[in-house]
Order: structure tokens, then C-alpha cells, then sequence
């Protein structure tokens, strides 16, 4: 029912209007092709895309003047629908309108115009794609160069120790910041040095850990003074080296005693640690 289309096309919604558009490539009345011609004036590109392949459908040559001027639309998909549309509909008109498209921004616009092209056998249409496989093949050599270098650099970079957890893990970024993907985080240079003695030695940790409960048991202010600042330092190094999975490593193998919940206080705050 056409009535029933046209009443759609005045819709809020974006994707009721495309559909409608659709349904409208149906008819083939003077009426129904001049919905079609307003909506390639649509807001949404959604709609113009829709209008562009619902007039290709067509295939009335008055469509021609209006779809080549949707050729310098803002949207790669209106430009690509705009180009089978053309197609579609035929004619030596489409052949200059062609040719400038096979310099848009978008490859793949250039891509479908190319393929659209080969179907003419004027010189014109030869001298222009022949153009067009040498600036194509250029992009890709260039392209292939700048993917051969960011993969040097990055793997240059591996070579360069992340400052926080000491792993050579880190990537160099466009910004010229090092990424530390085992950290998770950027490689900075301004952070405390851990005593290797508490960052590579498990049994070193536990065992001060341990000796901080036992402490806290006994109430030995001496010990617990000398002991927390060490603490603390270990919950940051865990922390910095496997987030509260590490921590909640290290802190399961203190055996099981007073004072331990009072260390699970000490760390809260560290990380994502809560006590």
C-alpha cells in the first residue's frame, strides 16, 4: 500500500524511513520516484544510501543528475551505493562522474568505481584506470613500508625495560611513550626502586610478612615500626607486578595465624586491595 510507505517516510526514526524507502523501489509511478529523489536530501545516511540503491533498481535515466551529485557525499557507504546505482542505470553520462571517483578518499569507493569502469572501452576510461593501478599499487608499497616499520619499533622497543616492573614487555606508541603490556600500563620513569630481595625472592617476602603477624600477635611496636614500611613496599611491588592476583598469591601462603588480618588491613588501599 503506497499510502501507507509515504506516511512511513515522514517517520522520527531513521531506519522506518530506510525500510520505507526500500519498499517504495517496488513502484514504479512518477510519484513514488520523486520520494525517492527527495530522499537522497535525507538526514541519515542510512536513508540516502537506501534512496541511492532503491533508484539504481530503477534504472531511470532522470536519476542520473541527482545521484552523480550525491558522489561528493560525506558518507563512504551513500558514495558506495551512489557508484552501483550509476551501474546499474548505464549510459556515457556516468563515464566523467567515474573517473573523478576513482580518486575519492575512501579505497573502497575506489575499489567498486574501478570495477565499474572496466565495463567501458574508451580510451579515456584505459588512461584512467591505468593511473589507478599505479597510485593504488603505490598506496600499498607505502602502506606495507609504514607496517614494516611500526612492527620494528615495536619490536626495538621490547628490548627496552619497563622502569616499573623491571620486564622487557613494552611497546613503543605514536605518542613516543613506551606501553607496558604486562603492567598494563605506561612504562614511566619517575617510580621507586624495589630491593631485589623482595621482588625476586618469594620465600624472602613471606618470611617477612610472616614475621609482621607475628608481631602484630605480640603487639611489638619495635617490630611492627621496623616491619610495615617493608610491608607496604612489597604490597606495591606486587602489586605493580600482577595487580591484587599477585598479592592475593603471595598473602595465601602466610600461614594462617593473629595478626594476619591486621597485615590485610595494612595493605588496603594498594591497588585494588581492600582490607
Amino acid at each position: 500500500m503506497l499510502w501507507w510507505i509515504l506516511h512511513r517516510l515522514d517517520s522520527k526514526d531513521q531506519n522506518t524511513r530506510a525500510a520505507a524507502v526500500d519498499k517504495l523501489s517496488g513502484y514504479k509511478s512518477d510519484k513514488a520516484f520523486t520520494h525517492l529523489l527527495d530522499a537522497l536530501k535525507d538526514d541519515s545516511l542510512l536513508v540516502r544510501s537506501a534512496a541511492a540503491r532503491a533508484l539504481g533498481q530503477a534504472g531511470d535515466m532522470r536519476a542520473l543528475d541527482s545521484l552523480i551529485g550525491l558522489l561528493n557525499d560525506d558518507s563512504t557507504s551513500v558514495r558506495e551505493a551512489v557508484v552501483h546505482a550509476l551501474a546499474n542505470i548505464g549510459g556515457e553520462k556516468i563515464e566523467e562522474p567515474l573517473i573523478t571517483a576513482l580518486k575519492d578518499t575512501s579505497s573502497i569507493v575506489r575499489r567498486v568505481t574501478a570495477n565499474v569502469l572496466k565495463r567501458f572501452d574508451s580510451q579515456k576510461v584505459k588512461q584512467a584506470l591505468s593511473e589507478y593501478s599505479y597510485i593504488e599499487e603505490d598506496s600499498l608499497k607505502k602502506y606495507l613500508a609504514e607496517k614494516d616499520e611500526k612492527r620494528r619499533l615495536a619490536e626495538e622497543a621490547k628490548k627496552v625495560p619497563c622502569p616499573r616492573c623491571k620486564r622487557r614487555d613494552t611497546a613503543k606508541m605514536e605518542n613516543g611513550k613506551y606501553w607496558c603490556s604486562w603492567c598494563n600500563d605506561w612504562a614511566v620513569e619517575d617510580l621507586p626502586e624495589y630491593p631485589e630481595e623482595w621482588i625476586h625472592n618469594e620465600e624472602k617476602m613471606i618470611e617477612t610478612l610472616e614475621r609482621l603477624c607475628k608481631a602484630y600477635a605480640l603487639n611489638d611496636r619495635q617490630e611492627i615500626n621496623s616491619l610495615e614500611p617493608i610491608a607496604t613496599q612489597i604490597g606495591k611491588a606486587l602489586d605493580l607486578y600482577g595487580g591484587i592476583k599477585e598479592m592475593r598469591r603471595i598473602y595465601n601462603q602466610i600461614p594462617i595465624q593473629q595478626g594476619k588480618r591486621t597485615l590485610d588491613m595494612h595493605w588496603n588501599g594498594i591497588g585494588e586491595w581492600r582490607g
